[in-house]
């Protein structure tokens, strides 16, 4: 399986390809980051390369990477245009390095300059390979909105495969629970009210707290969203060996593309969800508008996913479309294991 590695710069994007065998990793290109969308997804093509890898600029500090960088936005129309999956590594460093080893080789300044970015390509693809071959696992994001059967797709396909399924709610209830950091988070920024005696958060009550405002619901996913975040990059890195299947809500909207190598998108008609959520959450209509107006309609997020699926009829309309897809993952997932040292 041949990668195309990418470095990009709000000016320039540098390119990288490996061999099949991921011995070797050569610098490629230097785009126009603004002006060559099309000929970068022509090179894609003509490159024979079956995945992208980008690098992404993790904090020292944090390990999170700020919803604002421009590479997302790059990710968002370059995806649409080409059939690859995509992979993430961590970039920082790349470009220092890239200037260390030019300048081993001697070369000026100028030549430097227009070389570093296809150097960092190649450094971005050595770095995923010695990830991958330390983590011999594979992560598969299956997203969507309320109600559309996203947990059960997801533990369906885990099933199916022996795999292992890891839900960002489970995560959240666990944060939430008496004493733990979420909890002491909700507590002083909502106060006892939404917490029984004993400590038990009271999700329903808070949800109708905060999904009828948009501030209080940027306060409550300011301070959750990056414990879940933490928390689940660290089982992943914990699974290794294994496939995936993680449950994560908001996967678009807050740009978490990163954490995947495969995704998933569940998508339902209004009525179905409507009806699902009625009997399964006891919710009013008006709640679940006001829960849906906080998600992305999938027609603006679908071209951003590998699959997308459509739960409205059942798991038999779709079964085929999934298995399918599960048959690429899997495949794809043995070579991972194959080049694991």
């Amino acid at each position: 399986m041949v990668l195309l590695g990418i470095d990009w710069g709000a000016r320039r994007t540098g390119l990288a390809v490996t061999d099949a065998s991921w011995m070797l990793a050569s610098p490629l290109a230097v785009i126009d980051t603004k002006k060559e969308m099309m000929k970068l997804s022509e090179i894609v093509q003509t490159s024979g390369a079956r995945r992208i890898i980008m690098g992404v600029p993790f904090s020292l500090s944090t390990g999170e990477v700020k919803r604002e960088w421009g590479g997302f936005s790059f990710f968002e129309r370059l995806k649409p245009l080409v059939s690859c999956p995509f992979s993430w590594v961590d970039e920082t460093g790349t470009t220092h390095e890239s200037y260390t080893r030019l300048s081993v080789e001697g070369m000026r300044f100028k030549k430097k300059r227009e070389s570093v970015d296809k150097v960092a390509a190649s450094l971005i693809l050595e770095s995923f390979i010695q990830e991958r071959k330390r983590r011999k696992n594979t992560v598969i994001a299956i997203s969507g909105n309320l109600g559309t059967g996203k947990s059960f797709v997801a533990r369906k396909l885990a099933s199916l495969c022996n795999g292992f399924f890891l839900s960002a709610d489970d995560i959240s209830r666990s944060l939430t629970a008496p004493g733990a950091a979420g909890a002491l988070a909700v507590r002083e920024l909502f106060g006892e009210s939404f917490f029984s005696p004993d400590g038990i958060l009271d999700r329903k009550k808070l949800g109708e707290e905060v999904f009828s405002s948009p501030d209080k619901l940027n306060r409550l996913n300011n301070a959750l969203h990056p414990l879940i975040r933490q928390t689940m990059t660290e089982m992943i890195q914990q699974k290794t060996e294994s496939l995936i299947f993680a449950e994560i809500p908001l996967f678009a909207e807050n740009k978490l593309y990163y954490l995947a190598d495969f995704s998933l998108l569940t998508k339902s008609s209004a009525d179905v969800i409507i009806a699902r959520v009625k009997e399964r959450d006891r919710r009013s209509v008006e709640e679940i508008h006001h829960i849906l107006k906080q998600q992305a309609p999938p027609r603006d997020v679908e071209s951003l996913f590998d699959c997308a699926v459509d739960t409205s009829h059942g798991w038999d309309s779709y079964k085929e479309e999934v298995e399918q897809f599960l048959n690429e993952i899997i495949s794809y997932h043995r070579e991972i294991m194959s080049k694991g040292m």
